[in-house]
């Protein structure tokens, strides 16, 4: 049985194909044009490497992400390995967003903390 890591692998090394209008306006709407989100708990793309997106819709198209993931199984499990390699190249070419306009919740900032000390350095 292969990996989802080796599939995904297989997925990206060839070229991809342009996307569906239709796909992009259903991806858009959630995560944004530009790639930045204003959907809450929707991430923004922009920025990602090509690799993350393909092997993320990979997952998605799967059905490996879980019940949490149920919204981006109907949206991935028609997609193509060519589609796949399309949205990963489009995506790694939107600029990734900006720093939040606001500082940090206090409330969120602690929980991260105490499940990863050290991984919020430079944070008040």
């Amino acid at each position: 049985m292969r990996s989802p890591v080796f599939a995904a692998i297989l997925l990206f090394a060839t070229n991809a194909l342009p996307l569906d209008a239709g796909q992009a306006e259903l991806c858009f709407a959630c995560h944004g044009r530009d790639g930045v989100s204003t959907t809450p708990l929707t991430p923004s793309l922009g920025g990602q490497p090509s690799f993350f997106i393909v092997a993320q819709l990979f997952l998605f198209r799967d059905n490996r992400r879980g019940n949490a993931a149920a919204a981006m199984y109907e949206v991935a499990r028609g997609m193509s390995d060519d589609d796949l390699r399309a949205w990963g190249e489009l995506v790694s070419k939107l600029s990734p967003p900006g720093p939040p306009n606001s500082a940090p919740e206090p409330a969120r900032v602690a929980r991260a903390r105490l499940a990863r000390p050290g991984a919020l350095r430079g944070l008040p």
